[in-house]
């Protein structure tokens, strides 16, 4: 799913969501994680890929 050309991706959504975590809790979002959210949006049919 991840793709250089892609405006956006499963890494840079993770990289955003990671950077607003305070450096206290030293938490991490990874790619894959956001990738199985997607996957089950669109399954649902509340996204749609284009």
């Amino acid at each position: 799913m991840d793709n250089v050309s892609n405006l956006v991706s499963a890494k840079k959504i993770s990289d955003a969501i990671s950077s607003g975590i305070t450096p206290l809790k030293e938490k991490k979002i990874y790619p894959k994680t956001i990738e199985n959210y997607l996957d089950a949006l669109l399954n649902s049919y509340v996204f749609y890929k284009a």
